[in-house]
């Protein structure tokens, strides 16, 4: 669908988060949560670190 989405195929309501570097899409995380445990892969003294998005790719990349 190209310019919106059908609310009839969401499971849980849309969430919107603030682009931070529009060049590639990327949003601040605060944590990275896999099986309900923290990863640690945000960065400790900060607490943030930051994740690209695109809708048109088949894969996921997180911080070293």
């Amino acid at each position: 669908m190209i310019g919106g989405y059908d609310k009839g195929l969401l499971k849980n309501d849309l969430k919107y988060h603030k682009v931070v570097k529009k060049t590639w899409w990327t949003l601040r995380l605060t944590k990275v949560i896999i099986g309900g445990v923290d990863t640690k892969f945000c960065n400790k003294k900060d607490k943030i670190c930051y994740i690209i998005i695109d809708t048109g790719a088949s894969l996921m990349a997180t911080p070293p």
